[in-house]
């Protein structure tokens, strides 16, 4: 069985190879934290909106950024293999 340990690159490409899921992975994080912030001031009120904010910025954008990082990464390696297979 292929995991992110044993093939990172086979990995990534199932999680972010095409346009469609890497929009999906994007836009299903953006969900979850934006919804888990509502909840959250919804459930304790907006005295702790600092707080929301800083959750935010941990369930979504950093994971939105690794996403991104993958993805750029992935368009590298597949013009360097293009460039190898055409030399």
């Amino acid at each position: 069985m292929k995991t992110i340990f044993n093939d990172p690159v086979g990995w990534a490409r199932k999680a972010v190879g095409s346009k469609s899921k890497f929009y999906l992975m994007i836009s299903l994080h953006l969900f979850v934290g934006v919804f888990n912030i509502f909840f959250l001031i919804y459930l304790i009120g907006f005295q702790v909106f600092s707080y929301a904010f800083s959750l935010l910025l941990l369930i979504t954008f950093f994971p939105v950024c690794y996403l991104y990082a993958m993805k750029q990464l992935l368009i590298k390696l597949q013009a360097n293999e293009k460039n190898e297979t055409q030399e």
